[in-house]
């Protein structure tokens, strides 16, 4: 398998994107972002896939959101870097809000915080019954951020609103009895 921080691949009409690191529960770092964007605006020009997939190398994480550990390690040492990576985290969540092309995530297993940036963008969201949700930024004094406030402001009876403000985790049956 690639080290590539996002394996792209088109199978029939449907484009593939798997974010690649395991090792990391798939977390996003700027590297991931700038390869993500490249990968989907590769398969925009493709005029042969019909609809993308994003997906997460491993079974255990869909993506458990930023690299905020590595952001932190970075940050460090050049405060400059916080701001490029969520400007791109936020560019990258715009571009699938407003992809032409239909795109569905399979959230296999931890889907949290910016992973569900990325999954709650896209047309068509798969809960597997290993898929584990939270936004645990909250337990760090972040607030729940690229859009997933919008999409959580929809659950019905102020669940999502709980989610925000608890960080509590929930699982694939949660998540569809939540709407």
């Amino acid at each position: 398998m690639s080290d590539a921080p996002i394996l792209s691949s088109v199978q029939d009409a449907v484009g593939i994107l798997t974010i690649n690191r395991p090792q990391t529960l798939n977390a996003l770092d700027l590297p991931t972002l700038a390869h993500f964007e490249q990968a989907f605006t590769a398969l925009e020009a493709d005029p042969a896939v019909r609809v993308i997939v994003i997906t997460g190398a491993g079974d255990k994480a869909f993506c458990a959101g930023g690299d905020l550990k590595q952001l932190y390690h970075t940050a460090k040492d050049n405060k400059a870097v916080a701001a490029p990576f969520f400007d791109r985290e936020y560019e990258m969540n715009t571009m699938i809000a407003h992809y032409p092309k239909p795109t569905i995530a399979y959230m296999n297993g931890i889907t949290m915080g910016g992973g569900y940036g990325v999954a709650g963008h896209c047309n068509i969201r798969i809960a597997t019954p290993n898929t584990l949700f939270a936004m645990p930024e909250v337990r760090i004094g972040f607030f729940p951020d690229v859009g997933s406030v919008y999409h959580l402001n929809r659950a019905p009876n102020n669940f999502g609103m709980y989610l925000a403000l608890s960080g509590a985790s929930i699982t694939a049956a949660d998540m569809v009895h939540a709407g």
